[in-house]
């Protein structure tokens, strides 16, 4: 196992948010435009006093389109970051 990429902010300044907010998924590439309309409707009634850390595990590749989404729904969100964990058998 291990990150295979993030997207969003990479340091969490603990200083900045009152509370990190983890969260554990799974997902699929086919399944991957439901977890963008998921992930933004987080962001639209998330506290933004909260720090977001999404957590990703997958065991395929995502393509490069839907990381661009991806990046897409978090450009200029600060409090949010989307890890990706990959499962090898």
């Amino acid at each position: 196992m291990g990150y295979v990429d993030y997207v969003g902010g990479n340091d969490v300044d603990s200083k900045k948010y009152k509370k990190i907010v983890p969260v554990f998924l799974t997902v699929s590439n086919e399944y991957f435009k439901y977890f963008g309309v998921l992930l933004q409707s987080i962001i639209n009634h998330a506290n933004t006093a909260c720090f977001f850390d999404v957590i990703v595990i997958i065991d395929e590749e995502i393509s490069d389109d839907n990381f661009g989404k991806l990046e897409i729904i978090l450009s200029g969100i600060d409090n949010f970051r989307v890890r990706f964990l990959i499962l090898m058998s």
